[in-house]
């Protein structure tokens, strides 16, 4: 019992740290290479970088100011999936925003747009493999998608980004700022990728296991999702196995990792890219 329970702290304190590193990332990202060019590859940041254009209203205060009335209607009417962590790095991001010299790191404004780029999806990356987010538009669409349950979550975060971008170039009365914004965007996605060996809405689990009841209560417990349960056999041993299915969000991945490897070590894991998912927890149709 003391063993998990130190084990259970030390993975506390290195999701902070990563979750600390990579807000850290995205805060030099904007304060850097974004909000000196007017460049709002979407986001809560991106808007946060037009208003600091527009009104010379500091970024990390239009940060913090949009994304906790966010975070609140998030808790209000989608429930416990948007925790603490996320509420921590929310409060993360802007305390950086201020704390990052307000000092342009290049002249050159496509570098501005890739490096920016660059370093935001590392940091966004870094944030979602400790199981949290950032809030932000990612939250805005996910509420939106209570109101409007016809459209997908992932075509109201594409549309709020594209009216971000498209904005930051109304701003500045240039066709190359908005182009700019659609390169960091790209960027950002990229390395939110590399970092998560896969850049799409959900992740299926397709888990070979002697503990199937054991993992499957822990999952529903500690995550909250649901999973189905089969019987398998073995083509060599013969012996009967169990066979979970499990879907969970792409930041959620790390912690099914850890959850199987912890009940039984000696199973073995598919993990698969889902482009749709329908039904409770996911997108309706």
């Amino acid at each position: 019992m003391f063993q998990r329970q130190q084990n259970r702290w030390i993975r506390a304190f290195w999701d902070y740290c990563f979750i600390t590193v990579g807000c850290g990332s995205i805060a030099w990202a904007v304060v850097g290479f974004f909000q000196v060019n007017t460049i709002a590859p979407g986001g809560v940041s991106g808007v946060a970088v037009l208003l600091y254009k527009l009104f010379q209203f500091p970024v990390e205060v239009s940060y913090l100011a949009i994304n906790i009335p966010l975070f609140l209607l998030g808790i209000l009417l989608l429930g416990k999936s948007f925790g603490f962590k996320t509420f921590y790095g929310t409060i993360m991001i802007s305390v950086f925003l201020r704390l990052v010299p307000h000092v342009s790191m290049t002249d050159n404004v496509l570098l501005a747009a890739l490096i920016g780029g660059g370093l935001t999806g590392l940091g966004l990356g870094l944030v979602f493999t400790r199981g949290a987010t950032t809030g932000g538009t990612d939250l805005l669409a996910a509420i939106l998608n209570r109101f409007f349950p016809s459209v997908k979550t992932q075509h109201l975060l594409l549309l709020i980004d594209v009216t971000i971008v498209v904005t930051s170039g109304i701003v500045n009365q240039q066709i190359e700022t908005a182009l700019l914004s659609v390169i960091a965007l790209v960027t950002i996605v990229r390395l939110v990728d590399v970092v998560l060996d896969g850049f799409l809405a959900s992740k299926a689990f397709w888990i070979i296991t002697d503990s199937p009841e054991a993992v499957s209560q822990r999952i529903l417990k500690e995550m909250d999702r649901g999973a189905t349960m089969m019987q398998g056999k073995g083509a060599y041993t013969q012996g009967d196995k169990g066979v979970l299915l499990c879907v969970v969000e792409r930041y959620e991945v790390m912690k099914v990792k850890r959850i199987v490897h912890e009940v039984d070590p000696q199973s073995f894991m598919i993990v698969a890219d889902v482009h749709e998912v329908y039904g409770e927890g996911f997108t309706t149709q």
